[in-house]
């Protein structure tokens, strides 16, 4: 052809999208003094991957915290058994099996009829830091 033609190439950038770990859990756990319950319905999720490597914090002042297991995860405060504080990373996979049936367990003789209310904190993170509390 004779005609005359405009050829163009317009950049594309794509930039990163920051994603950052979040944790699903119930509102609240009710249960007898000096007994035991079963954390249900808490989970992370992340958009990228499961396999994403997460930092999370686990705190109760009143009670302890037990983990159902503790493969792949790498702890720098607690053991993952019966703790008030368990700090450590590990893949979203990893941290998903240790909630699955974790446990809460108050002090003994410890109730909230006069006291204040104890709380299970929760903070997650990326292994950049990239933290959201829950």
């Amino acid at each position: 052809t004779n005609g005359l033609r405009d050829r163009v190439t317009i950049p594309i950038i794509v930039v990163e999208k920051r994603d950052h770990p979040t944790m699903d859990l119930p509102p609240s756990f009710e249960i007898m003094e000096d007994s035991t319950t079963v954390l249900h319905d808490i989970y992370i999720t992340h958009a990228d991957s499961v396999d994403e490597i997460v930092f999370i914090s686990i705190s109760c002042t009143h009670g302890a915290v037990s983990l159902s297991c503790t493969k792949g995860l790498y702890f720098s405060e607690g053991s993952g058994k019966q703790d008030g504080l368990i700090s450590g990373i590990g893949s979203v996979r990893s941290w998903n099996a240790a909630l699955t049936n974790a446990t809460y367990a108050p002090e003994l003789n410890w109730n909230t009829h006069s006291l204040p209310m104890d709380s299970i904190d929760f903070v997650v993170c990326n292994a950049d830091d990239t933290c959201t509390d829950n």
